[in-house]
């Protein structure tokens, strides 16, 4: 659907060059939700708005559909840009428009018949659930129901793609849920490729199929939102989604136990329903402290997480050792006393 390669993006300034994004390399697949998260300033919103040339990349090539669009006239890049959605943090709707006549006007834009116009509104209002508010302005809504009407206006001329850039970090957690959840039945029901710009990890987790981080200007790592959540590899991935620097600090300073071992386990799926702690507890008489324990969930998975001092007769410390390696667990040891 789309592929990213080698792409750069400088801006100048009389200050010096700044470099936006560097050797950017990425794919994403048609139908899947994809996630872009960093930190301010990261590159995150440079990125997709190269995606649709509203920002043209200094060096590299965007490919739509197997299409150099860096190599298109701007008459095809105009026709191009109808078939790629954008819906923004802000919203941007026009205010003194309705609610209808806003969801129009890309449709009256691509000179679409009136009668074709008023059925396709109608269409889109009942999707994003705002029919009762099609003769409303956009100062009588909510956040989220802005959003909702931004989300409409994008679809009205039947997309391949979805660009979200921050769109839901101005709205509230309830009505962040409520958008994603929208977006989601998007996707599932029009089969809509979806790239989503964040800085919430809740985004990630709720919506996306796969994440790129980016970290200054670079992509930090890549992969399955499960993967790369429970078992990030790259620091900035760690300082996102698992152990930052100061927390890996604070386990070097926890005091063990003789003999004592400490380990972090990661349960994936039907791993965190299962007594794999008890029934080495009770199999080979060793002592477990957990000393931290969390679950969390991506999507419709579920994986946990625990930090756990392992102790006792050191022979029956390692054949316990042994136990959990064999229990298809990712098992990380951390230090020996």
């Amino acid at each position: 659907m789309i592929e990213i390669k080698n792409l750069k993006k400088i801006y100048k300034s009389e200050a010096g060059d700044v470099t936006a994004l560097d050797d950017i390399n990425l794919s994403i697949r048609k139908g899947e939700v994809y996630g872009i998260i960093g930190l301010s300033g990261a590159g995150k919103s440079t990125l997709i708005r190269c995606m649709n040339l509203l920002e043209r990349p200094t060096e590299g090539s965007v490919y739509v559909d197997g299409q150099d669009i860096t190599r298109l006239t701007q008459k095809e890049l105009r026709a191009l840009r109808g078939s790629l959605g954008m819906i923004f943090q802000h919203f941007n709707l026009l205010m003194q428009r309705t609610v209808e006549d806003n969801v129009a006007f890309p449709l009256e834009i691509s000179k679409t018949p009136k009668d074709e116009i008023k059925k396709r509104v109608s269409e889109l209002l009942e999707l994003v659930g705002l029919t009762e508010k099609a003769k409303s302005y956009p100062a009588q809504l909510s956040g989220g129901q802005k959003q909702r009407v931004a989300i409409a206006r994008a679809l009205a001329n039947h997309p391949k793609l979805l660009l979200c850039d921050e769109a839901t970090s101005a709205l509230d957690p309830m009505t962040t849920k409520s958008i994603l959840g929208l977006l989601k039945d998007i996707n599932r029901k029009l089969g809509l490729t979806i790239v989503l710009i964040t800085h919430q990890m809740s985004v990630i987790k709720e919506i996306c199929d796969t994440v790129t981080i980016i970290d200054n200007a670079r992509i930090a790592e890549s992969g399955p939102v499960l993967e790369v959540l429970s078992n990030p590899k790259s620091q900035a991935a760690k300082n996102l989604f698992g152990h930052s620097q100061e927390e890996d600090s604070e386990i070097q300073r926890i005091s063990l136990s003789q003999n004592g071992v400490l380990l972090r386990i990661k349960f994936i799926g039907e791993a965190t329903v299962r007594p794999v702690i008890s029934n080495m507890v009770m199999q080979f008489r060793v002592n477990a402290n957990i000393l931290f324990g969390n679950i969390d969930h991506v999507q419709e998975a579920v994986f946990g997480e625990l930090l756990l001092e392992l102790s006792g007769n050191p022979e029956t410390v390692e054949e316990a050792l042994k136990y959990l390696y064999q229990q298809n667990l990712t098992i990380e040891e951390l230090r020996r006393s």
